[in-house]
């Protein structure tokens, strides 16, 4: 999200330099190729560091920004601590709230803290409006929020058949099979446990289903996933495909996209780019997920395997031209509301608002 989006605001005159805490992943050389510029200050994960602290205060100094946006509660905090106070400060909330039980001790730290240091940020902005809620009600000041959604390029991720028949010709799938999709790194908040055994159950009744997970750390090297797998026997019905960039390919190939998260999520990236696919999609009731879906798919409680097996087969019980329907609604919906361009705009219309304060 934020390269997609950096890219666009970039079409809008807008420079910009991103300061990452940590080294770069996967996607370092997608903003290189693209010549955004991006400086590591040095951190390693779960320690903070002074001396990183100080190379990103003495980075942000030399750029003279308008604004300085920390995206995601780390970045944020650390940009609010080392920014120079007549600069502007937005905390990006991508997170939701189910509860601080459930983060880890420093996550939890932050969020609290991010209430306390209001008077120093301009401006708190959440992906979900679930999200802002959750946080109004710990504390964070309501006149300072505001949500600007997740926003999808729909030329990159659109509906392609040609490319659909491809993928599924590569993975060896049949035109009666049904593919099930789920894409996410592997952590106990996306469920994959729950996600198998929810499909071992319904793989008795749906004999050409089968089930693709894609993510860091969801591959052959992953014992628990195996042992998983291998248990329910699902050896020739679940795929594990590691990593991947190309998932504007691959959800094309997708009958269903499931997305089984525990808690956490505010906003799906996946579910947009699935919709925006054409595919319709199972989600849990966390985040803004219901709003997202609407009328496009179904519903399910999070932790509860019945009920995510009810939904799943509500979808897999459809006929393939009721399914190519509810993608249809989906595209449309993410059409309408979640495109990149618009929601691009709000972020420029926010910059340039706080820049002249």
């Amino acid at each position: 999200m934020l390269l997609n989006l950096a890219l666009r605001l970039r079409e809008q005159g807008l420079d910009q330099v991103i300061f990452s805490l940590m080294p770069g992943g996967a996607l370092t050389s997608q903003f290189q190729a693209n010549t955004i510029e991006v400086r590591d200050v040095g951190m390693k994960k779960g320690i903070p560091s002074l001396k990183s602290m100080l190379r990103l205060n003495k980075g942000i100094i030399q750029e003279k920004p308008d604004i300085v946006h920390g995206w995601l509660y780390h970045a944020s905090l650390a940009a609010t601590l080392v920014t120079p106070k007549m600069t502007p400060v937005i905390w990006g909330i991508h997170h939701s709230l189910t509860g601080l039980a459930q983060e880890k001790w420093l996550t939890r730290m932050i969020i609290k803290t991010g209430s306390r240091l209001n008077k120093r940020i301009a401006r708190y902005v959440f992906v979900s409006k679930t999200s802002q809620k959750q946080h109004l009600k710990i504390g964070y000041p309501p006149e300072q929020s505001e949500t600007i959604p997740n926003g999808f390029d729909l030329f990159r991720f659109r509906p392609d058949e040609s490319v659909r028949q491809a993928v599924r010709n590569e993975w060896g799938f049949e035109d009666e099979d049904i593919i099930i999709g789920n894409a996410a790194r592997y952590h106990p908040m996306k469920n994959h446990i729950g996600l198998i055994r929810s499909f071992s159950k319904l793989a008795k009744q749906f004999c050409n289903a089968k089930l693709v997970l894609i993510g860091r750390g969801i591959d052959e090297n992953n014992a628990e996933l195996k042992t998983s797998i291998t248990e329910t026997m699902l050896e020739n019905r679940v795929f594990l495909l590691g990593e991947r960039r190309d998932m504007e390919r691959l959800m094309n190939a997708f009958d269903l996209y499931v997305s089984a998260s525990l808690y956490g999520e505010a906003f799906p990236l996946v579910l947009g780019e699935a919709m925006a696919c054409g595919v319709p999609c199972v989600a849990t009731d966390i985040g803004d997920c219901k709003d997202i879906i609407n009328n496009t798919g179904f519903l399910a409680q999070p932790g509860d395997d019945t009920s995510l097996i009810q939904a799943m087969s509500e979808l897999i019980s459809l006929t393939a031209k009721q399914r190519r329907e509810l993608g249809y609604a989906a595209r449309q919906r993410i059409e309408v509301n979640y495109s990149l361009d618009i929601i691009a705009k709000k972020y420029a219309n926010l910059y340039q608002r706080l820049a002249k304060q």
